[in-house]
């Protein structure tokens, strides 16, 4: 990650000579995803779960189209997962899992007019695992908890290197902008390697809200 902080920065220092300004800003997008998997490491996939990101951003102005964007933030992606056990004991346990990251961003953003385009590309570390699960009992009980784990636990990858895309539109008023857009986005490297048969690449989309000044 210290590369890529380093490798904004001196992108930032050489364009700065030609900014027309600079902006700072932030965004908070909620949205759902999902992991590609390469077998059934468990019963079902149940489809997507809800995740979000919240980011802070710095622009440089190259021109009244072009701005370079930097930032960091938070994110998470989530995926939904199903086991039948039709034993004495258990019928069905169903969970939710959560994985944290924390991610430095560099992309450009081009305006068509007050419409825009913004591809990115990240590096990040992988924090904590959350989890909540449903077990149902043979003799109709329910049981709920929540927890977390270190990703050792799951044996995850430390390293993400997430892609996006956003589209959206701006509303300015007051030296103040608004976005309002959608935001996708895929993980190039796989959120665990190795034998075992599990998550393996994130992706999901979201609503995009920010503000600049």
């Amino acid at each position: 990650m210290n590369k890529l902080f380093t490798l904004v920065f001196l992108l930032f220092v050489l364009t700065s000579g030609h900014a027309q300004k600079f902006s700072v800003g932030a965004e908070y997008i909620p949205g759902f995803s999902n992991v590609t998997s390469p077998g059934p490491y468990f019963d079902r996939n149940e489809g997507f779960a809800f995740s979000h990101q919240l980011f802070l951003n710095v622009g440089v102005e190259l021109n009244q189209r072009l701005t370079l964007i930097g930032g960091v933030g938070y994110m998470t992606t989530s995926e939904l997962q199903s086991w039948l056990f039709p034993t004495a004991e258990f019928q069905e346990i169903n969970s939710r899992l959560s994985y944290q990251h924390y991610v430095a961003t560099t992309g450009i953003k081009y305006n068509f007019g007050q419409v825009y385009v913004r591809p990115e590309i990240g590096i990040g570390v992988t924090g904590d695992v959350r989890f909540r699960q449903r077990i149902s009992h043979s003799d109709g009980n329910i049981t709920v908890f929540h927890d977390k784990s270190p990703r050792e636990i799951y044996r995850l990858t430390n390293t993400v290197i997430p892609v996006s895309f956003s589209f959206g539109h701006e509303i300015t008023f007051n030296g103040l902008s608004m976005d309002l857009g959608v935001k996708g986005y895929y993980f190039l490297n796989k959120l665990k390697t190795g034998a075992a048969l599990l998550p393996e690449h994130a992706y999901g989309f979201g609503f995009l809200l920010g503000f600049r000044i």
